[in-house]
């Protein structure tokens, strides 16, 4: 699906804008207050409207793509409508002056600024929560239901890179937070867990299905843990390697992978001589020791077996 020409929103934008001014302009005339001399109303009209459709160029409102609004986009639509005001207040004063009377309400064009920004900020909400809702290419079954581990500023990053994600990987259910100090408040209106239980127990109360580790604070010992208690259950895990711009969205969504086992290594993982190594264990019996726990040592040594050519 197409974008809307900026003209159109434009137009659009015109149109919200002169709404609001008919709106006020009924609103004081049903408590019999006049918003505009009646001798000047068409005048007027088109003096305002004109100024409103001047701002927009200057603040280039009507160039953001309205399913895609922002916080931007809003202050763009707050600097476009306080300087109509401005302007109107300072040619209502210029009008006082020469012709001994005002143009408009002086209230009435407060009143007008804050509907216009209204219905402008409104209607792009609603476009935007539709797409969000009907439009999006990818269902929601098809998403896998995830939790990220972590609810700090990278944690942030990483759950704003998948929501813009296109075609969209995971349906987000919250963050935890380990020191269980927010879990009374929500970041990007999801939740934050109370992690009074183990992980994996928390995943599969809220039915996710994969655990993504954004939090950078975590021990080798504490990630070691957590993936292998996900692991127990057959829960994805994912993580996220070391990113240095974290405004990058589309950087930190292509990082995001499957955990590894050499990723609690905290090092490069080992290239293996096979060739030497088949020569030493040749019909022999292998004890496994060392520091790894023994499950993750299992698996990685099972994971180089395989690898190694059989006499």
């Amino acid at each position: 699906m197409g974008y809307l020409p900026r003209w159109i929103v434009l137009l659009l934008d015109t149109f919200t804008v002169a709404f609001s001014g008919v709106l006020t302009y009924l609103l004081f005339n049903g408590v019999k207050l006049a918003y505009i001399q009646a001798a000047n109303e068409l005048v007027a009209f088109v003096v305002y409207i004109g100024i409103a459709v001047f701002f927009f160029w200057v603040f280039k409102t009507y160039s953001g793509i309205i399913r895609h609004s922002s916080y931007i986009d809003a202050l763009k639509l707050f600097f476009a409508q306080s300087a109509t005001l401005m302007v109107m207040v300072l040619l209502n004063f210029v009008y006082l002056l020469t012709d001994g009377d005002k143009l408009f309400l002086t209230t009435g064009l407060f009143i007008n600024a804050v509907l216009s920004f209204s219905f402008l900020f409104f209607y792009r909400v609603i476009v935007k929560q539709s797409f969000e809702k009907f439009f999006s290419g990818k269902e929601k079954k098809d998403l896998t239901r995830a939790i990220i581990y972590g609810s700090d500023a990278n944690a942030i990053a990483v759950a704003n890179a998948l929501k813009s994600e296109v075609p969209g990987r995971f349906k987000l259910l919250g963050f935890i937070d380990k020191n269980n100090q927010n879990t009374t408040k929500r970041i990007l209106d999801l939740p934050i867990l109370n992690l009074n239980r183990k992980v994996p127990v928390l995943m599969r109360f809220i039915k996710a299905d994969a655990l993504i580790i954004a939090d950078k604070s975590l021990s080798k010992e504490e990630r070691s843990t957590i993936v292998d208690d996900c692991l127990e259950f057959n829960l994805k895990v994912y993580t996220i390697p070391l990113v240095t711009d974290w405004d990058d969205q589309k950087e930190i969504s292509k990082n995001i992978k499957s955990f590894e086992i050499h990723d609690l290594l905290e090092r490069k993982p080992i290239v293996l001589d096979t060739k030497a190594i088949s020569n030493q264990l040749f019909e022999k019996t292998v004890l496994i020791t060392g520091a790894l726990p023994g499950q993750l040592a299992v698996k990685l040594f099972g994971r180089y077996w395989n690898l190694i050519p059989k006499k």
